[in-house]
């Protein structure tokens, strides 16, 4: 009929959002069942409270950032100076060895689309412009591999958990059969999407972004722990044994996979949750630092947004010359699956929501709108141990954020073609010429068994050093 399911309609005028219906006389018959299946889908209780609980966290935020951030203490950081070789050994058997019992499981967030490279794919298909061509998906696939191998002959192949969006699951997946996997068993890796929520004006009214549709945007990183629980991911790391699990983001050309020093340590300290850091390169680094707030005897761990640190914060200096907040957020994180499993829901009952203002595209043009979104670390605080272990940021953080300049796909390549390089010098090899320079993850994925390939051979840049190829 021409009138809007009666029970729809008075459902959206209880909550306040009676206009969602304004075009619906112009609407097809097969719009209006799509439309009426997405406003179904919608929990307007729980959108409502997630625009109010950002909208008050924003209010909240102005006053808190008037002084009550406090640096890291020390106690918590790992700092590489205090990394004894004796001590890494160690922490990297123990995290092999949990490999072999086939208690790692890793998890990507790869909800974005590389839409500020210039490309309407997945990040993740993305070919940053090595020798090989590799996507970035295809650099990590392989270094997993590389892992389990290294891990030991009977260790099980790697559970790989892979957290996309609507925006990218499809062309995800297709990526990935039509690369066969790039050679890993299927059945080790599990897609699944993050939530969404109704985007709002700044009125409290949802906003539409065309006649027959909400406007929707993803429910943040923070939305990982619910995504895990009600997708199945969650039952089935508890299926195959998972206790540990690595989770990064997907944009990093030199992510170290399910790294075993930094999954040993953490398990050996009895962490629940860990992240790697390295200090900010300079004040104005556009990075997230670790900070704390609340009680000296009982702070709370968090991430303040480069956004959101006063210039005053961003540029103070230690007693010891450094930054006084110097510890950036790297996007990879160490979580027992223990605390994964207490952490869902959690944030969203909670309302630990962040409100982000931005322009979103409407078949009327751009209209002002207003996003609740969960961050990941939000949830550290509840946490019974936290860890902070530095890392070099030469050997593992190379992000491809930008099209040109800083954290392009440029400036990773030549990251890692020097760090590639230097393997091969150490190893016995020369690396001569200009262009980019590779070790496939096939071969090495830390310098590791390089000596027969390289040892007096001269590569000629630009070139990929394959397996059982010189």
């Amino acid at each position: 009929g021409g009138r809007p399911p009666a029970r729809l309609a008075q459902a959206l005028e209880a909550a306040g959002q009676g206009h969602l219906l304004a075009h619906w006389g112009g609407l097809s018959r097969a719009e209006r069942r799509a439309f009426a299946a997405q406003l179904r889908e919608i929990d307007l209780g729980a959108a409502k409270h997630a625009f109010d609980s950002a909208e008050e966290a924003a209010s909240g935020a102005a006053q808190v950032s008037k002084g009550a951030l406090q640096p890291v203490s020390g106690a918590l950081v790992c700092a590489r100076g205090d990394q004894q070789a004796s001590a890494v050994v160690q922490w990297e058997d123990a995290g092999n060895r949990l490999i072999r019992e086939g208690k790692v499981g890793v998890l990507l967030m790869a909800g974005g689309q590389g839409t500020r490279l210039g490309s309407t794919a997945p990040k993740g298909c993305y070919d940053i412009g090595l020798p090989s061509h590799a996507s970035l998906f295809r650099l990590q696939a392989e270094r997993l591999a590389t892992v389990r191998r290294l891990a030991g002959a009977r260790a099980p192949a790697i559970p790989w958990y892979i957290l996309t969006s609507d925006a990218t699951h499809a062309a995800t997946v297709k990526h990935f059969e039509a690369h066969r996997f790039f050679g890993l068993p299927r059945a080790s890796i599990f897609f699944f999407k993050q939530g969404k929520l109704p985007v709002f004006k700044e009125d409290g009214k949802i906003l539409l972004s065309a006649p027959g549709a909400v406007a929707e945007s993803p429910d943040g990183n923070g939305g990982i722990y619910t995504a895990v629980g009600k997708s199945g991911a969650l039952a089935d790391m508890r299926r195959r044994g998972v206790e540990q699990l690595f989770v990064y983001g997907v944009d990093n050309a030199l992510i170290k996979m399910a790294d075993p020093t930094f999954i040993g340590y953490c398990a050996e300290t009895g962490a629940e949750v860990g992240s790697k850091v390295v200090e900010k390169a300079s004040p104005a680094e556009k990075v997230g630092v670790y900070t704390q707030t609340g009680p000296r005897d009982a702070p709370m761990l968090a991430v303040t947004e480069y956004s959101e640190l006063t210039e005053a914060d961003a540029m103070a200096m230690d007693s010891d010359g450094g930054l006084r907040f110097r510890w950036s957020n790297l996007a990879m994180h160490y979580f027992s699956v223990d605390f994964m499993d207490r952490m869902v829901g959690r944030l969203e009952s909670e309302g630990r929501f962040h409100q982000a203002k931005k322009k979103v595209a409407t078949k009327w043009g751009k209209a002002d709108a207003v996003k609740s979104e969960l961050f990941i670390f939000d949830t550290f605080s509840d946490a019974k141990k936290v860890v902070l272990f530095e890392v070099n940021r030469a050997s593992e953080f190379a992000p491809v954020k930008n099209k040109e300049g800083g954290d392009s796909p440029a400036t990773a390549v030549k990251a890692v073609s020097e760090l590639h390089a230097g393997w091969v010098r150490r190893a016995g090899g020369e690396v001569v010429g200009d262009g980019a320079f590779e070790v496939s993850p096939l071969v090495s994925i830390d310098g590791e068994n390089l000596r027969q390939l390289a040892k007096g051979k001269t590569f000629k840049r630009p070139c990929v050093v394959r397996p059982g190829k010189a």
